[in-house]
């Protein structure tokens, strides 16, 4: 798990998912608490408009001497109140409800400072009750009666059907119709709004104060509530889907941002010898990575550059070595002919040509490895029989070893499509190898199988003494001997491991350390068919 953290393409998209993750979160709650406070609001616009529609006639109904007998104007009302969500309550300055809404919430807690209204009120001078005439009772004085100055209206009054004129276009006398009652003097800028509790339900309620009154209009906040929790509900459903979308498009983003990185991975891998004159075209799409490409292939031009000067180098020295070595080798031949059989003068001249012989291997395998890093080896590849040319190396061997028990299990009729010079070079190096780092008394177990139909597998195997690891990691280098005395008491040049790897890589096989142990040691070779 903690892996998947590791690419940059994974850690992208988690970082854009939580950014974008981060700012829907935020959007939505800032949505939510707008939405709630348009909620609130428009709670708030209906219990203030009711109470100045409602609050007059309700006092008026409250003061009536026989208020429990509904008169025509106050059935009105509360028609009118039915058809809206709003309940209310008339209070008396005893705090008593004088007067209610069917539905009046009963278990609602009043709060303590509607009695204190009324008490600073009293302080204050100010009447706790206004005489109120019942607007439709006959007065027997109402003719005569003018109205109080404080309590006309601010505005004219509409007129009513009663008010109309006579047939013969006159109007009647004002003191001939029954006047208007006192207007109520309710203290409107004197409101306030309360989250009241009740048993089941929260109220926003409005505190109205009236001489004598006080009125509560209250509304449900349920409806509200279950709104919001809609709108929430809403919200966690979608926020997932939202973060999937997200990531995909992130990961549609990612893509194509590291594509030229892609594309520049994808080129390196497939470099190879043969292949440091090709270039990577720059991107103009992308022009933070076209510094990259530059350097990139600034790289390989220098690469193509030292690789070719130094393939040059090994060739050249190795043809210019050759002639002179092969003289040598002539007259150290010669000399050694004409040398007094058994003299000291025939042993020096056999060493030196022996040390020649080796100069000699050591150049020819230069050349071709030269010639394999600079992909001028070609493969001469033919169908051959890869069964018997095995068994005709390990035959070879046996004379170098007969006191080496050996363990042969070779399926006979085995093809193989490649070089067989170069594929003979490979077993017998690996051959020679287990000859070499072995026990005076041990084996040599040589098998080929073939796998799957499209590879045959040859391993070579031999008793001798666990490789260390940090040695068994440079084994296919080149000139690298595990004795670490770097005496002659084992002969070898260090070349043979790393040209059976490369003739190995041109067959398109696999040559690899596959068993490491005290007692056994084993390479195998995987060759296409």
């Amino acid at each position: 798990m903690i892996r998947v953290f590791q690419y940059f393409q994974v850690r992208l998209i988690l970082l854009m998912v939580l950014i974008c993750g981060l700012a829907l979160v935020a959007f939505g709650l800032v949505t939510w608490g707008v939405i709630l406070g348009e909620k609130k609001e428009q709670m708030r616009l209906m219990l203030t408009s009711c109470a100045l529609r409602f609050t007059e006639p309700l006092i008026l109904e409250s003061n009536r001497p026989d208020y429990h007998t509904q008169t025509q104007e106050a059935a009105r009302v509360m028609t009118e109140l039915k058809n809206t969500e709003v309940e209310y309550a008339v209070f008396n300055k005893e705090g008593v409800i004088v007067a209610q809404s069917d539905s009046w919430p009963t278990d609602l807690e009043i709060p303590n400072d509607i009695k204190s209204l009324f008490d600073l009120r009293k302080e204050a001078g100010k009447p706790e009750t206004v005489s109120i005439h019942d607007p439709y009772a006959d007065s027997p004085d109402s003719s005569s009666e003018e109205p109080r100055k404080e309590d006309r209206l601010p505005f004219p009054r509409p007129l009513r059907p009663r008010d109309r004129p006579p047939e013969n276009g006159s109007m009647q006398n004002p003191t001939d119709q029954r006047r208007r009652p006192p207007r109520v003097p309710i203290d409107m800028e004197n409101y306030s709004f309360y989250d009241l509790k009740g048993a089941d339900t929260t109220w926003q309620t409005l505190k109205i104060s009236a001489p004598g009154h006080v009125l509560l209009y209250a509304v449900s906040k349920d409806r509200m509530e279950e709104e919001m929790q809609a709108v929430s509900k809403a919200f966690v459903l979608a926020l997932p889907l939202a973060l999937a979308f997200i990531g995909i498009g992130a990961w549609l983003v990612s893509q194509q941002a590291i594509r030229p990185v892609n594309r520049l991975a994808a080129s390196a891998e497939n470099t190879t010898v043969e292949g440091l004159h090709r270039r990577i075209p720059e991107s103009r799409n992308a022009v933070e990575f076209a510094r990259l490409t530059q350097v990139y292939n600034e790289m390989l031009s220098r690469l193509e550059h030292s690789f070719a000067q130094a393939s040059r180098f090994s060739s050249d020295a190795a043809h210019e070595l050759n002639t002179p070595i092969t003289i040598l080798m002539g007259h150290l031949d010669d000399a050694l002919q004409n040398a007094v059989p058994g003299s000291e003068e025939q042993s020096r001249y056999s060493l030196l040509l022996e040390e020649v012989q080796r100069l000699r291997e050591i150049i020819d395998k230069l050349l071709l490895l030269s010639r394999a890093d600079s992909g001028q080896l070609k493969l001469d590849k033919k169908v051959f029989n890869f069964s018997e040319l095995l068994m005709e190396s390990v035959e070879d061997a046996r004379e170098f070893a007969p006191n080496l028990e050996w363990r042969i299990n070779i399926n006979t009729a085995i093809s193989l499509n490649g070089d067989p010079n170069l594929v003979r070079q490979i077993v017998s190096n690996l051959i020679s190898n287990s000859i070499k780092y072995n026990k005076p008394d041990g084996y040599i177990e040589v098998s080929l199988t073939k796998e799957n139909h499209a590879m045959v597998k040859l391993q070579v195997a031999n008793s001798g003494t666990e490789i260390p690891e940090e040695q068994a990691a440079l084994i296919f280098d080149r000139f690298y001997r595990i004795d670490p005395s770097r005496n002659r008491s084992i002969k070898g040049l260090g070349l043979g491991l790393p040209l059976a790897k490369e003739f190995t890589d041109l067959h398109g096989g696999k040559l690899e350390l596959t068993e490491n142990s005290s007692g056994r040691i084993a390479f195998s070779l995987l060759l296409p068919v």
